[in-house]
């Protein structure tokens, strides 16, 4: 399989419909959505995944990265959307790099 490079508009579209299916068939809320790493600071090679921060207060009693992982369908692994989640309270105060990044560089993804 040849690896390619996404547009922002693909990207968009392939995080959008992940975020649908979460809202819809998990009942997720979702506070924000952001893109981050290579494609947020537009330099992605053709094996960059797509990395996303989901935003939920569902979070704050879970763990989000293997909740994330584990709704992953075949198109979004496909897709190489790579989630992470965080609880809004996380996302403000957590003092992390990978966080700090995410707010600094992050491109928010409007669903």
């Amino acid at each position: 399989m040849d690896k390619k490079k996404y547009t922002f508009k693909e990207i968009k579209t392939n995080v959008r419909d992940y975020i649908s299916y979460l809202k819809k068939e998990h009942r997720l809320p979702v506070d924000k959505v952001y893109l981050f790493g290579s494609y947020a600071k537009n330099n992605p090679h053709c094996y960059s995944d797509v990395d996303v921060c989901v935003v939920s207060p569902k979070f704050e009693k879970m763990d989000a990265i293997s909740y994330l992982w584990h709704t992953l369908r075949r198109k979004d692994i496909e897709n190489l959307l790579e989630p992470m989640g965080l609880s809004p309270e996380d996302f403000r105060k957590e003092e992390t790099p990978l966080v700090h990044e995410i707010r600094k560089n992050g491109k928010e993804i409007k669903v």
